[in-house]
């Protein structure tokens, strides 16, 4: 075999040396939508640059704006809860009703509705949506607030809850958005301990306190 010579290698310092600390990756959460992300050498200048002194905001939050002002105007909400539902009780239940693949496709057609909208904007590593208000209302340039509520329940219909839940469950959950987007929408009104919209289910539901904080990551095989 003929041998490659590639040349002399030499090695040089560089400027990203780590002052102390044993590794250059961290983990921290963002300030907005709480996603966890991982800063390094690659991302850290420009994440801190962009988010500003003490705080941390994830790339989605930075690209869509919502480290400035704007984010008073966004209501974070997510389905997650449903996607849950659907996982652990009709998947991963000795009893199963539904396939992976078929989770999935419900998952997927609930982003196509959902974008279908141009007020909703959609991180799928979270499954969280971010509704701007800046741009409903009763202005030349804003939608009605019917608009958002009929978003909602088209997406609530893609998850087929009346097949899964029985016919009332649908009403009932659409009830809790429905408030709630109401309520932001006229006070932007955040709980306290409940900055992000996703309604739960009865503690009786196997797994339900897993329900809130369900992400991609969970849908395994």
């Amino acid at each position: 075999m003929e041998k490659v010579y590639f040349g002399k290698v030499s090695f040089v310092p560089t400027n990203d040396a780590l002052p102390g600390e044993l590794s250059n990756k961290t983990m921290e959460k963002c300030v907005f939508c709480q996603k966890p992300i991982v800063i390094n050498a690659c991302n850290s200048s420009v994440i801190k640059k962009l988010s500003g002194p003490e705080t941390t905001f994830c790339p989605f939050c930075l690209r869509n704006c919502f480290h400035t002002k704007r984010n008073k105007h966004i209501l974070i909400l997510s389905f997650r809860s449903l996607i849950a539902l659907l996982y652990y009780q009709c998947y991963a239940d000795q009893n199963r009703k539904l396939w992976l693949s078929q989770i999935q496709d419900y998952i997927d057609v609930h982003e196509l509705i959902g974008l279908k909208n141009p007020v909703f904007m959609y991180d799928s590593e979270t499954y969280l949506w971010f509704i701007d208000f800046s741009r409903v209302g009763s202005g030349k340039k804003q939608i009605p607030i019917i608009e958002i509520h009929r978003t909602i329940v088209d997406i609530l219909t893609c998850f087929n809850l009346q097949h899964f839940l029985g016919p009332n469950i649908p009403s009932e959950v659409f009830a809790k958005y429905h408030d709630a987007i109401d309520l932001f929408y006229e006070k932007r009104f955040r709980p306290k301990k409940r900055v992000m919209l996703i309604p739960t289910f009865p503690d009786h539901l196997k797994f339900s306190d897993k329900f809130r904080d369900f992400v991609p990551k969970n849908l395994k095989k």
